[in-house]
């Protein structure tokens, strides 16, 4: 597959967490993406590479963190944008 459709299915999966979470962006979004352009996806894809991280709010940045399983706290407090962003990379 091309990088190109790679990173529209990665940002698709990540607009449709945010919208919302109740439901599996990764069928939604093979769907939209790869269906619509007659591809197959036969791969995983590490969506990871794709993210801008420093464009994200600090909401966004902590949904990616608690899917992978990071504390989002230290003493009682949030964790900051630039700390949770080294623990997400």
């Amino acid at each position: 597959m091309s990088k190109k459709v790679d990173k529209t299915y990665c940002h698709c999966i990540q607009k449709v967490k945010h919208k919302n979470p109740n439901i599996n962006p990764y069928a939604i979004c093979t769907n939209s993406v790869y269906s619509s352009r007659k591809l197959k996806r036969t791969k995983v894809v590490k969506c990871d590479k794709y993210y801008d991280w420093d464009k994200m709010n600090v909401k966004e940045l902590r949904g990616h963190a608690k899917r992978k399983n990071i504390k989002l706290t230290k003493n009682g407090k949030y964790i900051r944008k630039a700390d949770l962003i080294k623990l997400l990379k």
